[in-house]
Protein backbone atom coordinates (compact mmCIF):
# COMPACT_ATOMS: atom_id res chain seq x y z
CA UNK A 1 0.00 0.00 0.00
CA UNK A 2 0.99 3.79 -0.36
CA UNK A 3 2.09 6.14 2.26
CA UNK A 4 -1.43 7.96 2.23
CA UNK A 5 -3.68 4.53 2.51
CA UNK A 6 -0.85 3.28 5.26
CA UNK A 7 -1.70 6.29 6.89
CA UNK A 8 -5.27 6.29 6.89
CA UNK A 9 -4.84 2.68 8.57
CA UNK A 10 -2.99 4.67 11.52
CA UNK A 11 -5.57 7.16 11.71
CA UNK A 12 -7.95 4.33 11.88
CA UNK A 13 -6.29 2.29 14.08
CA UNK A 14 -5.96 5.29 16.41
CA UNK A 15 -9.17 6.63 16.37
CA UNK A 16 -10.38 2.70 16.69
CA UNK A 17 -7.76 1.46 19.95
CA UNK A 18 -8.26 5.05 21.62
CA UNK A 19 -12.49 5.22 21.76
CA UNK A 20 -13.82 2.61 20.89
CA UNK A 21 -16.37 2.93 19.34
CA UNK A 22 -16.72 1.11 16.47
CA UNK A 23 -17.57 -2.79 16.64
CA UNK A 24 -15.38 -5.59 17.08
CA UNK A 25 -12.29 -3.39 17.38
CA UNK A 26 -11.33 -3.29 21.18
CA UNK A 27 -8.71 -5.23 23.44
CA UNK A 28 -7.57 -8.54 23.45
CA UNK A 29 -6.14 -10.86 26.89
CA UNK A 30 -5.25 -14.47 26.09
CA UNK A 31 -2.99 -14.20 22.59
CA UNK A 32 -0.77 -17.36 23.43
CA UNK A 33 2.20 -17.55 21.98
CA UNK A 34 4.54 -20.57 21.92
CA UNK A 35 7.92 -20.69 22.20
CA UNK A 36 8.77 -21.89 18.68
CA UNK A 37 7.77 -17.64 17.81
CA UNK A 38 4.03 -19.41 16.86
CA UNK A 39 0.54 -18.60 18.44
CA UNK A 40 -1.51 -20.44 20.92
CA UNK A 41 -4.49 -19.90 23.07
CA UNK A 42 -7.42 -17.89 21.92
CA UNK A 43 -6.13 -16.46 19.00
CA UNK A 44 -5.09 -19.84 18.08
CA UNK A 45 -8.59 -21.58 18.18
CA UNK A 46 -9.91 -18.12 16.55
CA UNK A 47 -7.63 -18.57 13.48
CA UNK A 48 -8.33 -22.18 13.71
CA UNK A 49 -12.12 -21.03 12.66
CA UNK A 50 -11.52 -18.66 10.00
CA UNK A 51 -10.62 -19.61 6.13
CA UNK A 52 -7.14 -20.17 4.60
CA UNK A 53 -6.89 -16.71 2.56
CA UNK A 54 -8.56 -14.38 4.90
CA UNK A 55 -6.68 -10.95 3.79
CA UNK A 56 -7.71 -9.05 6.83
CA UNK A 57 -7.83 -10.44 10.53
CA UNK A 58 -8.63 -9.24 13.63
CA UNK A 59 -8.93 -10.37 16.99
CA UNK A 60 -9.96 -8.98 20.61
CA UNK A 61 -10.91 -10.08 24.05
CA UNK A 62 -14.35 -8.44 25.06
CA UNK A 63 -13.81 -10.02 28.44
CA UNK A 64 -10.55 -8.41 29.06
CA UNK A 65 -11.88 -5.03 28.07
CA UNK A 66 -14.86 -5.48 29.89
CA UNK A 67 -12.69 -6.41 33.45
CA UNK A 68 -10.19 -3.48 33.03
CA UNK A 69 -11.79 -0.94 35.17
CA UNK A 70 -10.26 1.88 34.00
CA UNK A 71 -11.92 1.22 30.57
CA UNK A 72 -14.91 0.79 31.86
CA UNK A 73 -16.52 3.86 29.93
CA UNK A 74 -14.82 2.64 26.72
CA UNK A 75 -16.76 -0.69 27.42
CA UNK A 76 -19.68 0.82 27.67
CA UNK A 77 -19.77 2.12 24.16
CA UNK A 78 -18.49 -0.44 22.65
CA UNK A 79 -21.26 -2.79 24.08
CA UNK A 80 -24.06 -0.83 22.33
CA UNK A 81 -22.33 -0.48 19.12
CA UNK A 82 -21.93 -4.64 19.54
CA UNK A 83 -25.67 -5.35 20.59
CA UNK A 84 -26.86 -2.66 17.53
CA UNK A 85 -25.16 -4.84 15.02
CA UNK A 86 -25.98 -8.22 16.65
CA UNK A 87 -29.88 -6.89 17.41
CA UNK A 88 -31.63 -9.56 15.25
CA UNK A 89 -30.03 -12.13 17.44
CA UNK A 90 -30.64 -10.34 20.75
CA UNK A 91 -27.13 -10.92 21.38
CA UNK A 92 -25.70 -9.54 24.55
CA UNK A 93 -22.19 -8.01 24.74
CA UNK A 94 -22.07 -9.00 28.09
CA UNK A 95 -22.10 -12.71 27.27
CA UNK A 96 -19.33 -12.37 24.73
CA UNK A 97 -15.51 -13.17 25.65
CA UNK A 98 -14.04 -13.41 22.52
CA UNK A 99 -14.61 -12.13 19.16
CA UNK A 100 -12.38 -12.08 16.03
CA UNK A 101 -13.76 -10.93 12.31
CA UNK A 102 -12.32 -10.61 8.98
CA UNK A 103 -14.07 -8.67 5.89
CA UNK A 104 -16.84 -11.41 5.79
CA UNK A 105 -17.83 -12.79 9.01
CA UNK A 106 -17.56 -12.24 13.13
CA UNK A 107 -16.87 -15.50 15.47
CA UNK A 108 -18.25 -14.26 18.79
CA UNK A 109 -16.98 -16.86 21.78
CA UNK A 110 -18.91 -16.76 25.44
CA UNK A 111 -21.78 -17.80 27.31
CA UNK A 112 -24.76 -17.84 25.16
CA UNK A 113 -28.52 -18.82 25.17
CA UNK A 114 -28.77 -20.58 22.14
CA UNK A 115 -33.01 -21.58 22.66
CA UNK A 116 -32.92 -17.30 23.09
CA UNK A 117 -30.92 -16.40 20.31
CA UNK A 118 -32.83 -19.27 17.88
CA UNK A 119 -36.42 -17.67 19.09
CA UNK A 120 -35.15 -14.27 18.55
CA UNK A 121 -33.51 -14.76 15.28
CA UNK A 122 -37.01 -16.72 14.35
CA UNK A 123 -39.37 -14.02 15.27
CA UNK A 124 -37.48 -11.72 12.96
CA UNK A 125 -38.07 -13.99 10.05
CA UNK A 126 -35.07 -15.84 9.65
CA UNK A 127 -35.30 -19.39 8.41
CA UNK A 128 -33.93 -22.37 10.14
CA UNK A 129 -31.57 -24.78 8.66
CA UNK A 130 -28.83 -27.04 9.02
CA UNK A 131 -25.49 -27.41 7.41
CA UNK A 132 -23.23 -30.12 8.49
CA UNK A 133 -25.38 -30.55 11.54
CA UNK A 134 -25.03 -27.30 12.54
CA UNK A 135 -27.57 -25.40 13.11
CA UNK A 136 -27.97 -22.19 10.78
CA UNK A 137 -30.11 -19.34 10.27
CA UNK A 138 -31.09 -17.51 7.15
CA UNK A 139 -31.68 -13.57 6.99
CA UNK A 140 -30.19 -10.18 6.76
CA UNK A 141 -26.66 -11.44 8.41
CA UNK A 142 -26.60 -15.31 8.50
CA UNK A 143 -25.95 -17.23 11.74
CA UNK A 144 -24.73 -20.53 12.66
CA UNK A 145 -24.58 -21.76 16.18
CA UNK A 146 -21.40 -23.91 16.25
CA UNK A 147 -21.78 -24.80 19.79
CA UNK A 148 -22.95 -22.81 23.02
CA UNK A 149 -20.09 -21.02 23.40
CA UNK A 150 -19.60 -19.89 19.88
CA UNK A 151 -21.54 -18.12 17.40
CA UNK A 152 -21.13 -17.00 13.42
CA UNK A 153 -22.37 -14.49 11.80
CA UNK A 154 -21.64 -13.82 8.23
CA UNK A 155 -22.50 -11.31 5.27
CA UNK A 156 -24.09 -13.95 3.42
CA UNK A 157 -24.73 -17.72 4.05
CA UNK A 158 -21.91 -19.10 1.95
CA UNK A 159 -19.15 -17.46 4.29
CA UNK A 160 -21.22 -18.99 7.32
CA UNK A 161 -21.12 -22.41 5.62
CA UNK A 162 -17.44 -21.42 5.20
CA UNK A 163 -16.21 -21.05 8.85
CA UNK A 164 -18.36 -24.25 9.01
CA UNK A 165 -16.29 -26.16 6.75
CA UNK A 166 -13.09 -25.07 8.74
CA UNK A 167 -14.24 -25.26 12.00
CA UNK A 168 -15.42 -29.36 10.76
CA UNK A 169 -11.98 -29.66 10.02
CA UNK A 170 -13.35 -30.10 6.15
CA UNK A 171 -11.32 -27.12 4.66
CA UNK A 172 -8.19 -25.56 5.50
CA UNK A 173 -7.70 -22.45 8.08
CA UNK A 174 -5.97 -19.06 8.43
CA UNK A 175 -4.17 -21.31 11.23
CA UNK A 176 -2.53 -23.13 8.59
CA UNK A 177 -0.78 -19.69 7.51
CA UNK A 178 2.81 -19.73 8.03
CA UNK A 179 3.22 -16.34 7.58
CA UNK A 180 0.14 -15.09 8.96
CA UNK A 181 1.31 -17.38 12.43
CA UNK A 182 5.16 -16.31 11.92
CA UNK A 183 4.22 -12.23 12.08
CA UNK A 184 1.55 -12.97 14.95
CA UNK A 185 3.93 -14.55 17.51
CA UNK A 186 6.40 -11.73 17.07
CA UNK A 187 4.22 -9.47 18.99
CA UNK A 188 3.88 -9.12 22.51
CA UNK A 189 2.02 -11.57 24.15
CA UNK A 190 0.27 -9.16 26.40
CA UNK A 191 -1.10 -7.36 23.50
CA UNK A 192 -4.44 -5.66 23.87
CA UNK A 193 -5.57 -5.87 20.18
CA UNK A 194 -4.09 -7.64 17.42
CA UNK A 195 -5.00 -7.71 13.37
CA UNK A 196 -3.19 -9.18 10.44
CA UNK A 197 -3.20 -7.69 6.38
CA UNK A 198 -1.63 -9.69 3.42
CA UNK A 199 -0.21 -8.15 0.71
CA UNK A 200 -3.31 -8.37 -1.27
CA UNK A 201 -4.70 -5.80 0.89
CA UNK A 202 -1.77 -3.53 1.43
CA UNK A 203 0.02 -3.27 -1.58
CA UNK A 204 1.99 -0.84 0.63
CA UNK A 205 5.55 -2.27 -0.51
CA UNK A 206 6.86 -4.28 -2.84
CA UNK A 207 8.18 -8.16 -1.27
CA UNK A 208 5.58 -7.36 1.31
CA UNK A 209 3.76 -10.90 2.25
CA UNK A 210 1.66 -9.95 5.48
CA UNK A 211 1.58 -7.38 8.09
CA UNK A 212 0.75 -7.73 11.62
CA UNK A 213 -0.36 -5.15 14.41
CA UNK A 214 -0.76 -4.88 18.07
CA UNK A 215 -1.29 -2.17 20.49
CA UNK A 216 -1.37 -2.22 24.73
CA UNK A 217 -2.65 0.51 26.56
CA UNK A 218 -0.39 2.71 28.68
CA UNK A 219 -3.25 5.06 29.74
CA UNK A 220 -6.81 5.96 28.79
CA UNK A 221 -5.10 8.67 26.15
CA UNK A 222 -1.62 6.54 24.63
CA UNK A 223 -1.35 2.95 23.24
CA UNK A 224 1.98 1.08 23.03
CA UNK A 225 2.29 -0.21 19.13
CA UNK A 226 4.30 -3.01 17.32
CA UNK A 227 4.12 -3.51 13.78
CA UNK A 228 5.95 -6.37 12.38
CA UNK A 229 6.69 -6.45 8.25
CA UNK A 230 8.02 -9.36 6.60
CA UNK A 231 9.24 -9.12 3.20
CA UNK A 232 10.14 -12.11 0.75
CA UNK A 233 14.05 -10.93 1.15
CA UNK A 234 16.20 -8.78 2.75
CA UNK A 235 16.76 -6.21 -0.04
CA UNK A 236 13.29 -5.52 0.16
CA UNK A 237 13.24 -5.11 3.86
CA UNK A 238 15.99 -2.70 4.07
CA UNK A 239 14.91 -1.04 1.32
CA UNK A 240 12.08 0.86 3.26
CA UNK A 241 12.77 1.36 6.55
CA UNK A 242 12.94 4.93 6.36
CA UNK A 243 10.04 4.97 4.39
CA UNK A 244 8.20 3.02 6.83
CA UNK A 245 9.61 5.36 10.19
CA UNK A 246 8.35 8.54 7.76
CA UNK A 247 4.91 7.04 7.71
CA UNK A 248 4.98 7.33 11.68
CA UNK A 249 6.58 10.76 12.68
CA UNK A 250 5.11 12.65 9.29
CA UNK A 251 1.52 11.37 10.32
CA UNK A 252 -1.14 14.00 10.50
CA UNK A 253 -3.70 12.63 11.96
CA UNK A 254 -2.35 10.98 15.40
CA UNK A 255 0.86 11.64 17.19
CA UNK A 256 3.92 9.31 17.54
CA UNK A 257 6.06 8.80 20.50
CA UNK A 258 9.47 6.93 20.84
CA UNK A 259 9.36 5.73 17.40
CA UNK A 260 11.62 3.02 16.60
CA UNK A 261 12.55 1.24 13.09
CA UNK A 262 14.65 -2.20 13.53
CA UNK A 263 15.00 -5.08 11.19
CA UNK A 264 16.18 -8.73 11.42
CA UNK A 265 16.44 -9.96 8.12
CA UNK A 266 13.09 -10.10 6.33
CA UNK A 267 11.42 -8.84 9.58
CA UNK A 268 10.98 -4.92 10.25
CA UNK A 269 9.45 -3.87 13.30
CA UNK A 270 8.55 -0.45 14.41
CA UNK A 271 7.11 0.25 18.00
CA UNK A 272 5.80 3.69 19.04
CA UNK A 273 3.55 5.22 21.54
CA UNK A 274 0.49 6.48 19.79
CA UNK A 275 -2.09 9.48 20.51
CA UNK A 276 -4.58 10.77 18.16
CA UNK A 277 -4.71 14.59 17.43
CA UNK A 278 -8.21 15.06 16.07
CA UNK A 279 -9.96 12.31 18.01
CA UNK A 280 -13.72 13.50 16.79
CA UNK A 281 -12.59 13.75 13.07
Amino acid sequence: MRRHHHRYLLRLLALLILFLSVVALVACGNVGHEKNGGVSGDLAAMLQRFPEGSDYFQFVDVKSLRANRALLEAYEDTKKNLESSFQDSGISADDVDIMATNAKATLLEGSFDLDSVSEKLEDNGYRHSEYQGIETWEGYRPVALLSRSCIVIGDKVDTVYGCIDVTMGNANSLYGDADVKDVTGRLPSTSLWIATYSAAVLQYREGLKVMAMAGIPKDVDTVHMTEVFLFRDEVAASSVMSDIGRDFTDDEYSSYDNVEVTRDGIYVTVTADLTSKNPTQ
